[in-house]
């Protein structure tokens, strides 16, 4: 094998890659039905974040859905980390109340620096890609 001397994460994770390059960004799924996210809010509570919402199947069938929460840290070059994810299944009509729980200290979250952060929760990655394919935006949270 040639010697490997390029460490650089550049183009070669999710974290790490430009938008253009990428056709199906991580995270990406198509569903038939049609859930929405009501009520978010963020909240800090010890050292961890919670995040609670409402989901709702606006579908006349079963929907199943994997709900991802992102954080973005405004200081570093990555993107964004998946932090947190969530498996729905709901009937048609159905609406559930969500919460979770992300640990502060597993994620290097700094508690003292919190206008540093922003997480994204949403049915696939916080990017344009996504946000075209899916004809979704992902909701931002911000802790105040």
């Amino acid at each position: 094998l040639p010697d490997f001397s390029d460490y650089s994460m550049e183009n070669r994770t999710y974290r790490y890659t430009d938008d253009s390059n990428v056709l199906f960004p991580f995270g990406y799924g198509l569903s038939y039905s049609s859930i929405n996210i009501n009520k978010p809010d963020i909240s800090l509570i010890d050292k961890d974040i919670v995040i609670n919402a409402e989901v709702e199947n606006m579908s006349s069938i079963k929907g199943k859905e994997t709900l991802q929460v992102y954080l973005i840290d405004k200081t570093r070059k990555e993107k964004s980390q998946l932090c947190a994810f969530e498996k729905l299944n709901l009937d048609s009509q159905e609406i559930q109340d969500l919460s979770i729980s992300i640990n502060a200290g597993e994620h290097n979250i700094e508690l003292n620096n919190l206008d540093n952060y922003t997480f994204s929760i949403g049915f696939s990655a916080p990017d344009k890609v996504s946000e075209e394919l899916t004809n979704k935006k992902n909701v931002l949270l911000d802790l105040k």
